[in-house]
């Protein structure tokens, strides 16, 4: 379920993916998964995947977006190059 401020319109989040950057001991832990339905009403996102397992799914001081694919892409060749 997304935030309060999340679109109220059906389908808006569709195609997008969503991002949770985790803070770990070792380093930071991304995980992504596509929306592939979203209904604005119950504000719930219903990804490709399920999450690995309880520890993945997103908590409060998790970092979360959501990026369409060439946001993704740019991001990750900004990091590739040490931009990032």
């Amino acid at each position: 379920t997304l935030s309060s401020g999340a679109s109220s319109t059906d389908n808006a989040y569709n195609t997008m993916w969503l991002e949770v950057t985790k803070t770990r001991i070792g380093g930071n832990q991304i995980v992504k998964r596509k929306i592939i339905d979203y209904n604005g009403t119950t504000k719930v996102a219903t990804l490709d995947r399920p999450f690995e397992s309880a520890i993945d799914m997103p908590k409060v001081g998790d970092v979360v977006r959501i990026m369409r694919q060439s946001e993704i892409v740019e991001w990750e060749e900004l990091t590739l190059r040490g931009m990032m």
